[in-house]
């Protein structure tokens, strides 16, 4: 009878009745399957965390590329704009009295009294 139990095959009877999950071999490959269906969901929620962060990772880049236009846009007006000429326009619109000085700056030396 030991020997019986252990050389036996799978019957459809043995499925519909019931008597297959209590096999010792069903017991062993529900236990593999189990293994295989938890390796599946990790599989799953790696890749499901690996598409997430190659979103946010186009979507940090595209926010980058748009703040580097926008700063060199910026960059490029104000160097326009801190020309001398500009800036004496400028002042000529808001009706400053200032005028470009028609003599070279002096330079002042400090005295040491150490």
């Amino acid at each position: 009878m030991v020997g019986e139990n252990t050389n036996r095959r799978f019957k459809v009877k043995d499925l519909f009745n019931g008597k297959i999950l209590v096999q010792d071999w069903t017991i062993k490959k529900a236990l593999f399957a189990a293994y295989v269906f938890l390796l599946v969901i990790v599989y799953i929620t790696i890749n499901i965390w690996v598409q997430n962060t190659q979103v946010q990772k186009r979507t940090n880049q595209t926010i980058l590329k748009n703040y580097k236009a926008d700063y060199t846009s910026k960059t490029a007006k104000l160097q326009f704009e801190s020309k001398r000429g500009e800036v004496a326009a400028k002042l000529k619109e808001l009706g400053s009295k200032l005028e470009n000085p028609t003599q070279p700056a002096k330079t002042v030396k400090a005295e040491n009294n150490y």
